[in-house]
């Protein structure tokens, strides 16, 4: 795992080619400095992307919590994909067999279908998959990105196409199931067999959304509700599935991109796509990236509460 220089400026230069897309990006490092305080409420947001009022906001400002930070998991909390990680580690054979499943097959359901394969084939216990979630590569860092949130009264909730038990035991194997509030992704649970059963989240009726969401679980619907109390939101994910969400956010808000996945592919191949994200963008590369990030846009915050603080 590559280790960035520690407290070093967050590199904010855009991860699409697009020129637009790098304007925006580059903009968007440089704000945090300038943005509103946490004391300003935040944005309520609905199916087209975010809205105010701004008479309300101001009543109801007192009422907000401080910070919401809301993670993707695979490629995100952890240095890999869940899935493919106790799939691939426990049955290698799998590996080919998941890229022919994956051209016919929803992707939650082909998961379902392997771990029955591993369950009936290979005899696989449910100790053998905690033991192998353990073992998934996770940054120090992102354990220092949680702690950090908690300690300025910020709150961590998880939207994941993975699954509850995968990320419940992987959070617990590296510590840090104590700081996360909430865990929205896709439901699981052991039969009587043994055998453990994965079930999409969202089957019938569809959840409608087209901005690049998975069939079973629109991000951005599950956060609209949940951002509704905070008066910052951070929303940090790699995937074409990350965009939705990022969308639902405020001016004030930061959309946290991580390079080298399938959500910067999706930007490089529809420039415009950006312009629907109001929030402030930074884009990071491996976790002591986004810890950085965190960190400066925390620093930021209390240098314009010390500001406020010394006109009074």
């Amino acid at each position: 795992m590559t280790t960035a220089p520690a407290a070093t400026t967050i590199p904010a230069a855009a991860a699409p080619s697009a020129a637009a897309t790098a304007a925006r990006a580059g903009e968007a490092a440089a704000a945090a400095p300038s943005s509103p305080s946490w004391a300003e409420a935040h944005s309520a947001a609905n199916g087209s992307g975010y809205h105010g009022d701004e008479e309300t906001e101001t009543k109801s400002k007192a009422k907000k919590k401080p910070l919401l930070v809301a993670l993707d998991f695979d490629y995100t909390v952890v240095d890999s994909d869940s899935d493919h990680w106790v799939l691939e580690t426990l049955a290698p054979r799998m590996k080919e067999m998941i890229r022919e499943l994956t051209k016919t097959m929803q992707w939650t359901d082909l998961v379902d279908h392997c771990l029955g394969k591993l369950h009936e084939e290979d005899h696989v216990t449910r100790q053998q998959l905690v033991d192998t979630l353990a073992t998934i590569p996770f940054s120090p860092a992102m354990l220092e990105v949680f702690q950090l949130v908690k300690s300025v009264g910020g709150d961590i909730i998880i939207i994941s196409d993975a699954n509850t038990f995968f990320i419940e035991e992987i959070l617990k194997a590296k510590n840090a199931r104590q700081y996360v509030s909430e865990i929205v992704t896709n439901p699981c649970a052991f039969d009587d067999a043994g055998r453990l059963r994965v079930r999409r989240r969202v089957t019938s009726p569809p959840h409608g959304c087209d901005l690049l969401c998975a069939v079973n679980l629109c991000k951005g619907k599950e956060l609209i509700p949940r951002m509704q109390n905070y008066a910052r939101v951070l929303y940090g994910g790699d995937g074409r599935n990350d965009y939705c969400p990022a969308t639902r956010l405020s001016p004030s808000d930061f959309a946290l991109f991580r390079r080298g996945h399938s959500l910067e592919a999706a930007l490089a191949r529809e420039p415009a796509r950006i312009e629907r994200v109001k929030a402030q963008v930074v884009w990071w590369d491996e976790a002591p990236d986004l810890l950085a990030a965190v960190r400066r846009i925390v620093a930021a915050e209390k240098e314009k509460e010390k500001a406020a603080a010394s006109h009074f």
